[in-house]
């Protein structure tokens, strides 16, 4: 089996773009905000083989203010006429992995940056992590578990209904 994407590129996730051709973003492992280090590369295809580097969803300087590192799992998704990026990222305060939302509004946006709320969507005291966004009946859904695997435990699973920005 060859790549379609060489290097490192955990937690993949790729939307389908109404025009045509495909998007794909990936987990940062080695990103720092402190450092100024870009994180979530985003990745563009016209066939889901042949990629094409176009930047990153956030730009070094540009991370959301809460976050210090571990910009880990981000699940794309076109809703409502907004690209949504769900992510996962450690809290500067609390180091612990807390969920955040970052959105563009059109193509241009999508490739000169994201911005989020300015706050997590979602933390816990255990930390959260791997959010994914779930539509169903015209309703909205996160889904995503803790961090209890972090220290030894089990991670359980959550879902909750929410608001779409």
């Amino acid at each position: 089996m060859n790549p379609v994407i060489w290097g490192n590129h955990p937690d993949p996730s790729v939307l389908a773009l109404q025009g045509g051709g495909y998007l794909a973003v990936s987990t940062s492992n080695y990103a720092f905000g402190f450092r100024n280090d870009a994180a979530f590369p985003l990745q563009y295809s016209e066939d889901l083989i042949h990629w094409t580097f176009k930047g990153y969803a956030f730009t070094g300087g540009t991370w959301p203010s809460w976050a210090y590192m571990d910009m880990w799992a981000p699940e794309l998704h076109f809703i409502d006429g907004v690209f949504t990026l769900y992510f996962s990222g450690s809290m500067k305060t609390t180091r612990k992995l807390a969920l955040g939302v970052a959105v563009a509004k059109d193509l241009g946006d999508l490739f000169s940056g994201f911005k989020d709320l300015g706050y997590p969507l979602l933390q816990h005291h255990k930390g959260v992590i791997d959010p994914h966004f779930y539509r169903s009946d015209g309703s909205n859904f996160l889904l995503w578990k803790t961090d209890d695997n972090a220290g030894g435990g089990e991670s359980a699973i959550h879902i909750q209904e929410l608001q779409v920005i």
